[in-house]
C-alpha cells in the first residue's frame, strides 16, 4: 500500500511539473509576439499577455502571499478603483461618454492581461529551472531574430526576391506595423518594440548563459547574432535601453568585466555597422534632429514627457483614470504639444508615448508612487533571496542581473513608446523575483519546523 501510494504521489507530480512546464514554456516563448495578423485597432497585442489573461483562472487557487504579492496586489486595487470612481464621475459631467467607456474597458483589459503575467508565471516559475526558462526564451527569439538576419542578407545582399517574401511576411504578422527590411523588426509591430524586447529580455538572457554555461563559445556566437539583429533595429529607444543595461551591469553586476567588454565590443559593432551603411535611419533621424529639425516620432516622445512636467496645474497629479488620455488629452498635455502626439495615435483614442506619462496621467501621484513602491519591493525580495542563497553558498544570476534590467526597463518606458499596459516583460522579471523569493522562503521555513 504504502508503495502504491508513493507511486500515485510521484505520478501526480510528475503531472503537475509537465503542467507547469507547458505553461511556463508558453508564456516565455511567447514574449517575441508583440504583433497579431489581425486588423484589431490596437497598438499592440502581446501574445504572452493574452495567453496569461486566458489562464490565470486555473492559478486563483492557494495564492501565496509575499511582499511583493501584496504590493501589486494593492496596485492593482487602487488602478482599478480609482479609473472606476474618474469614470463615474465623467458619467455625471457628461461628453462623449462612448468612447471614454470604450478607453476605459480597453485599458482595463490590457493592464488586466499585463498583470495576470505575473500572477501565472510567479507560481510556475518555482517548479522550472534556470536551463528551462534560458531555453524557453531563446526558442521563442529564434524566429524573430532569423526574420531580423534574413532583413540584414536582403538589404546587404541587395535580394529583391527575399526583400518581397519578407515584406509580405510582414504584412501577414503585422497588418498595422512597419513592413520593410532596412530595419529589423522580428515578430514586433515595430523595430522600437523589438528592440526593446531584446534589450531587457534576449540579451540579459544570452548574458546569464554566457556566464553560467559551460559551452561559452556557443553563448558568444547567440550573443553577437543579438547583437548585430539589435543594431539593425536602428532604434534610438533600444541604443539607450542597451546603454542602460549594460552600465547597470557595470555598477551592480553580475560579472562587471563581461558588461565592460560587451560595452566595448558592442561600441564596435555599431561603429562598424555606421560606417558600412552611412545612410540607416538612425544616422538620417541625427542628422535632422542636430539641423534643428525634428521628426514626429522623435517629438511625439519628448512632447509626452515634456507635456506632464510643463502641465502641473493640471488633474494629472490626481490622474483620469485608465483611458483618460482618450478624452482628456487637451488638458493633460499644453496645446503646443498635441499636434505630434495626435499624429502617431489613434485620433479617436489618443494616447502618450512614454509609458511613465501614461502611467502618471491615468493614475495621478498616488497610482505612480505605488508602481515606485512595487518595484522597491521587488528590490527587497531580490536582496533577501541573494542573502539566503549565499548563505548556501549559491550564486543566482538571475537576481544579480536585475538592477541592470530594471534601470533598462525604466529607460525605455520613459524615452520609449511603449506605453502599453499589456507589456509583459517587467511582469515577467517581477515574477522571476518573486517566485525566487517565495522559493527561498519556503524552504527555510520548512528548516525552522524540522
Amino acid at each position: 500500500m504504502e508503495t502504491n501510494t508513493s507511486s500515485a504521489g510521484h505520478k501526480n507530480f510528475y503531472i503537475s511539473l509537465n503542467y507547469y512546464k507547458v505553461i511556463g514554456f508558453l508564456l516565455l516563448a511567447t514574449l517575441s509576439i508583440t504583433t497579431m495578423p489581425f486588423f484589431i485597432k490596437a497598438q499592440v497585442i502581446y501574445l504572452t499577455s493574452a495567453l496569461g489573461l486566458l489562464i490565470a483562472p486555473f492559478f486563483i487557487w492557494k495564492i501565496k502571499w509575499t511582499p511583493l504579492f501584496q504590493m501589486t496586489f494593492l496596485l492593482i486595487l487602487f488602478v482599478f478603483l480609482h479609473s472606476l470612481i474618474a469614470l463615474l464621475l465623467q458619467v455625471n459631467i457628461g461628453g462623449n461618454i462612448g468612447i471614454r467607456l470604450f478607453a476605459w474597458l480597453r485599458q482595463l483589459l490590457t493592464f488586466t492581461s499585463g498583470v495576470c503575467v505575473f500572477f501565472v508565471l510567479r507560481k510556475a516559475l518555482i517548479k522550472l529551472s534556470d536551463k528551462f526558462i534560458i531555453r524557453s526564451i531563446v526558442i521563442g527569439s529564434l524566429p524573430a531574430l532569423i526574420l531580423g538576419g534574413l532583413s540584414i542578407l536582403a538589404t546587404v545582399g541587395k535580394m529583391e526576391g527575399l526583400e518581397k517574401a519578407l515584406v509580405s511576411i510582414r504584412k501577414l504578422i503585422a497588418p498595422l506595423g512597419y513592413q520593410g527590411v532596412e530595419r529589423a523588426s522580428g515578430l514586433s509591430l515595430e523595430p522600437a518594440h523589438f528592440a526593446f524586447y531584446l534589450g531587457v529580455v534576449v540579451i540579459p538572457i544570452c548574458l546569464i548563459g554566457l556566464i553560467k554555461s559551460k559551452y561559452s563559445l556557443i553563448w558568444l556566437f547567440f550573443l553577437g547574432f543579438t547583437l548585430l539583429i539589435f543594431i539593425w533595429t536602428f532604434s534610438s529607444t533600444g541604443f539607450l535601453t542597451l546603454l542602460a543595461l549594460i552600465w547597470g551591469g557595470i555598477f551592480f553586476g553580475p560579472k562587471r568585466k563581461i558588461f565592460v567588454s560587451f560595452l566595448i565590443i558592442g561600441s564596435l559593432f555599431v561603429l562598424i555597422a555606421f560606417i558600412v551603411f552611412p545612410h540607416n535611419y538612425f544616422i538620417r533621424i541625427f542628422k535632422i534632429l542636430t539641423s534643428g529639425g525634428q521628426t514626429v516620432t522623435f517629438s511625439s516622445r519628448a512632447f509626452s514627457i515634456l507635456g506632464v512636467l510643463l502641465n502641473p496645474f493640471s488633474y494629472n497629479f490626481v490622474g483620469y483614470g485608465l483611458g483618460g488620455t482618450s478624452t482628456y488629452l487637451s488638458e493633460a498635455i499644453p496645446p503646443e504639444f498635441q499636434t505630434d502626439i495626435l499624429k502617431v495615435t489613434w485620433e479617436d483614442m489618443p494616447r502618450l508615448n512614454s509609458f511613465i506619462a501614461q502611467f502618471f496621467v491615468e493614475n495621478g501621484f498616488v497610482g505612480l508612487s505605488l508602481f515606485v513602491l512595487t518595484i522597491f519591493f521587488a528590490i527587497k525580495e531580490a536582496k533577501y533571496s541573494q542573502i539566503k542563497l549565499a548563505e548556501e553558498k549559491v550564486t543566482d544570476y538571475f537576481l544579480k542581473i536585475f538592477p541592470a534590467v530594471l534601470l533598462a526597463f525604466i529607460v525605455g518606458a520613459i524615452v520609449g513608446s511603449l506605453s502599453s499596459y499589456m507589456c509583459p516583460y517587467l511582469w515577467f522579471w517581477l515574477a522571476l523575483i518573486d517566485s525566487r523569493y517565495l522559493k527561498e522562503f519556503l524552504q527555510n521555513h520548512a528548516k525552522k519546523i524540522s
